[in-house]
């Protein structure tokens, strides 16, 4: 039930049917789960009724579902980098990302992505197709004695191939980068819950990516989604990446202002 419960919100999200450098750095491989085991996490809520869904929902707006009110939320400490571009997908190890998708009315699909180097990648799928398709669906990785469990693992080249049109002037210093990037793995554990509320109003999320580097696959950790669906971790680490995410992206448009 998980792995199906998952590929259908991934097509919620990020693969709707419609109505250069790469700057490539120093691997940063200790920030990537190296042969990940499957640690027994809570499987994601089933079909709850939708009294309960909408309770839970509600709850996590106080609690560790998608972050609205930044008001609290510490600044980044971004680094400006020599600017790079990945016209064809990255090259990095993607850790983190938060997009927005909407393909009801005029295509939007766009965001940016935290690689293991610390890069910051903007992409917009949507810009200069050029013949290519702007939806996107995960190719799921073949199964494996590696570490794969029984969760559901999605191929890494693809994931990196999906960010084309990037561009990066910005990375996360190596400390910070680093204490986020041991939240994944609690994140991970958290329970999701999700009701729909929408219709047409596409999505808007944030996920944390966990890694089976002997496989090249990873597992995308949902740590909160609002549009069409309202999407909740459990998991007090997802609310915390959601939040420092949602403070990057705050940071990266006020230093992009034009002045």
């Amino acid at each position: 039930m998980s792995r199906q419960i998952f590929v259908v919100l991934l097509c919620s999200t990020w693969s709707c049917n419609p109505r250069s450098s790469t700057g490539a750095e120093p691997s940063s491989s200790a920030l990537v789960n190296a042969s990940a085991a499957d640690s027994g996490a809570v499987a994601p809520a089933g079909e709850a009724d939708a009294e309960a869904s909408a309770a839970a929902a509600s709850e996590t707006v106080e609690g560790a579902g998608y972050v609205d009110d930044l008001t609290d939320a510490q600044t980044p400490a971004l680094v400006r980098a020599p600017r790079v571009s990945a016209p064809d997908g990255i090259s990095g190890t993607p850790l983190f990302g938060c997009y927005v998708a909407n393909f009801a009315w005029s295509p939007v699909f766009r965001g940016f992505v935290i690689d293991d180097t610390g890069r910051i990648w903007s992409y917009d799928r949507v810009k200069n197709l050029r013949g290519r398709r702007a939806t996107w669906t995960p190719k799921q990785a073949g199964r494996g004695d590696a570490g794969m469990g029984e969760r559901a693992w999605f191929d890494g080249a693809q994931l990196r191939a999906m960010f084309w049109q990037a561009e990066s002037t910005f990375r996360v210093p190596r400390v910070e980068l680093e204490e986020h990037a041991k939240l994944i793995a609690d994140a991970r554990l958290g329970k999701i819950t999700r009701t729909q509320t929408a219709v047409d109003a596409g999505g808007r999320g944030c996920d944390a990516f966990f890694w089976n580097a002997t496989r090249d696959a990873y597992e995308r950790v949902e740590l909160g989604t609002h549009g069409d669906w309202w999407l909740a971790n459990s998991a007090p680490a997802a609310r915390e990446l959601t939040r420092w995410l949602r403070a990057i992206e705050r940071e990266i448009l006020e230093k992009e202002k034009p002045r």
